[in-house]
């Protein structure tokens, strides 16, 4: 069994950056400033507040100066995407980088092309698409709840298994769910296969039972207790 989940790292002034798969940051530190650089795919940043030193985000031309808030980044080969979550958000274009501390980069940046052509200010459920084109206009829209959630299921943790037998995965889903799962005796050594959202249980659920000819029977207490159809 493998886990696969986005790639959290910590900072080093305590902030936090998830990354998608196949994605990368290179930091750089100053006493007066916290930058990053997004070379490549999308990050969640969850920052510090500082307010003596801004945490600016670098993606294609766009610079995402933030104090203490979250926000994702996403960087495409056409457009780069900020989503805030929580707080406020300024874009601006991108400034040459200063002289840097000794803070370990995580990748060697990129370049990239475009430019933003004016400052915009995002709040938390508020999204700003950027072309990479030259002198780009921020398209600024406001995202429901629903949008927010798709837009960020990248992070959900998923659980990878295979040709493992039945009561150690219900095991690994019991350990990030709170719907119990308990399996019979006789459907124990039925081996899966298979990728799976470590917090939706009811669809690993509904594949056992179209697959796998396992039953699902919910008990009062709201655990499912999973055995053979046959």
């Amino acid at each position: 069994m493998v886990r696969l989940m986005p790639r959290l790292q910590t900072l080093p002034d305590g902030s936090v950056v998830e990354l998608n798969a196949d994605s990368a940051v290179t930091t750089q530190f100053t006493a007066a400033e916290r930058r990053v650089q997004l070379v490549r795919g999308e990050a969640h940043f969850s920052v510090k507040k500082d307010a003596t030193r801004p945490f600016v985000v670098e993606a294609g031309g766009v610079a995402v100066r933030a104090v203490g808030t979250a926000f994702n980044v996403r960087l495409a080969s056409s457009a780069v995407e900020v989503l805030v979550t929580e707080g406020r958000v300024r874009l601006d274009p991108p400034v040459p980088t200063p002289a840097t501390e000794s803070v370990p980069a995580m990748t060697q940046p990129t370049p990239t092309a475009g430019g933003l052509s004016e400052p915009a200010v995002l709040a938390a459920g508020q999204r700003a698409v950027v072309a990479q084109a030259r002198a780009a206009i921020p398209q600024v829209t406001d995202v429901s709840a629903e949008e927010m959630a798709r837009a960020l299921a990248w992070q959900a943790l998923r659980l990878q298994f295979q040709d493992m037998p039945l009561d150690k995965v219900a095991a690994e889903f019991n350990r990030h769910c709170h719907t119990q799962l308990v399996v019979h005796p006789a459907a124990a050594d039925v081996l899966v296969a298979g990728v799976f959202r470590a917090d939706n249980v009811e669809v690993f659920v509904q594949f056992l039972e179209q697959g796998f000819r396992i039953k699902a029977t919910r008990r009062g207490d709201g655990a499912i207790v999973l055995s053979r159809a046959d």
